[in-house]
């Protein structure tokens, strides 16, 4: 297997938060249009947009936390040569959960469904994390 194939959910994590960009460029754009906006506050409160804007800005937000595990764990896996089967279909869950996670978070929110996309990416960096140390202490064991 090419090793390099490991970063396509890695760029594909990174084309959600793109995504994400643009959307939530787009409901600004509208909110303020439609002047639902406190212009005076919006450059340092939340709170001066609406809240389809907050939601979104907050699935924003969201792609800047367990998604920069990801990218580290998998740098760290394909430094210790740890890429196999298992990482690859270990990075496509994680990254499925945080298409399921941010789709959810700007459509219906429902929160039990975002929680459930949530654990299957914690379980998942969870996984990743336990491969990559059992690439790195496998070399010491092995001798």
């Amino acid at each position: 297997m090419i090793n390099q194939l490991i970063f396509i959910p890695v760029l594909l994590q990174m084309l959600i938060l793109i995504a994400l960009f643009i959307r939530l460029a787009r409901v600004k754009e509208v909110a303020i249009a439609n002047d639902e906006v406190d212009q005076q506050r919006r450059a340092l409160h939340c709170d001066a947009w609406p809240s389809n804007v907050i939601q979104i800005t907050n699935s924003v937000n969201n792609q800047f936390q367990t998604p920069l595990l990801f990218y580290v764990l998998i740098l760290i896996l394909w430094q210790l040569d740890g890429i196999n089967v298992v990482t690859h279909a270990l990075a496509w869950t994680f990254t499925l959960s945080r298409i399921m996670h941010a789709y959810i978070h700007v459509t219906h929110n429902e929160v039990p469904k975002r929680l459930l996309a949530f654990k299957i990416g914690i379980v998942t960096l969870l996984a990743l994390i336990i491969l990559a140390l059992w690439f790195c202490i496998a070399p010491i064991l092995m001798g």
